[in-house]
């Protein structure tokens, strides 16, 4: 299950992101979405989660709560937002 993470910290890392989601389980990919020129975040990642009750897990209980001072939003990942994702380089 692939989840969508939303209004994230710009200084938020992949590490801290696979230490905050790999509580809920395991994860097989991770990517912070960053701009093509500048290399910066965009403020957003997606989490591939290994099972699905696990990222309903993690949704359910992170889903607008505070991370780096900033009200995260959590979700499954639409089909829309799934085409913009180019894995490339990942965390696993």
């Amino acid at each position: 299950m692939i989840l969508f993470i939303g209004n994230l910290n710009k200084l938020t890392t992949e590490h801290e992101l696979k230490e905050l989601f790999g509580g809920f389980g395991a994860i097989k990919k991770l990517r912070i979405m960053v701009d093509k020129i500048t290399r910066r975040s965009r403020g957003y990642a997606y989490i591939d989660m290994e099972a699905d009750t696990e990222g309903l897990k993690a949704v359910s209980h992170l889903n607008s709560s505070v991370y780096m001072d900033r009200r995260i939003i959590v979700g499954v990942a639409t089909t829309r937002q799934l085409t913009e994702i180019d894995w490339g380089i990942f965390q696993s």
